[in-house]
């Protein structure tokens, strides 16, 4: 009997698990930078009352004191628009990609990632993310494959580690940004300033994406 009730629960375990592994894969196959939102405009940015997302941030028990940003808001705004807090967070890390962590991946400067993702007619940068972070390397012109070589000599060399080449591209760019040494020097200032001084909060800081410029985001190493 006891290992009949074991084998049930077993079963039932694999399958919300199969379950829950399958809802995540179709969330991450959603386009959320040309979704037709219901509480975002056409530039993304919230258009919402003041009266609904304060009903929102109690509903899905967020901390107001922690919502300072854009990103903060959309967080809340885009639980509400997809129902679960898995797709909101998916849909606000793709929306606030930022340069300055394209840069990271691909060790360049913040303006020097944006000169080259426009170059190649990108104007998002989570697009140009796309593109580059690919193991389908045949979609690149020979300019990027030049690129990428020298971007893995670059790494191995800082790293000493002739693995790099036998990598696949995207493990390679993970491996590439964790030990990016800008990355690395930039997170260290952003931990001596949050233990330095309190976070202020700026008059509607929510509303619009031009209040998510603060490098955290992009220096903590997260898939």
């Amino acid at each position: 009997m006891k290992n009949g009730v074991l084998l049930f629960l077993f079963i039932i375990g694999t399958v919300i698990n199969s379950k829950g592994q399958y809802d995540y894969s179709r969330y991450l196959n959603v386009d959320y930078l040309q979704y037709n939102y219901k509480y975002l405009d056409k530039d993304l940015n919230i258009k919402v009352s003041e009266e609904n997302f304060q009903e929102w941030v109690l509903k899905y028990d967020f901390f107001q004191e922690r919502i300072t940003r854009y990103k903060d808001s959309l967080l809340v705004v885009l639980t509400e628009e997809f129902g679960n807090k898995h797709q909101s967070s998916i849909a606000t890390r793709r929306i606030t990609f930022t340069w300055l962590r394209v840069g990271y991946y691909i060790w360049l400067s913040e303006l020097e990632a944006e000169e080259l993702g426009h170059k190649y007619g990108f104007n998002h940068p989570y697009r140009f993310y796309e593109y580059f972070h690919t193991d389908n390397d045949s979609i690149w012109d020979n300019e990027m494959i030049e690129f990428m070589n020298k971007l893995r000599a670059e790494v191995q060399v800082k790293t000493n580690n002739p693995n790099v080449w036998k990598m696949s591209t995207k493990k390679f760019l993970s491996y590439s940004l964790v030990n990016n040494p800008e990355r690395i020097k930039d997170f260290e200032e952003y931990k001596r300033k949050i233990n330095s001084k309190d976070n202020c909060k700026e008059e509607n800081c929510c509303q619009s994406k031009d209040s998510n410029k603060e490098p955290c985001d992009s220096v903590i190493v997260s898939k």
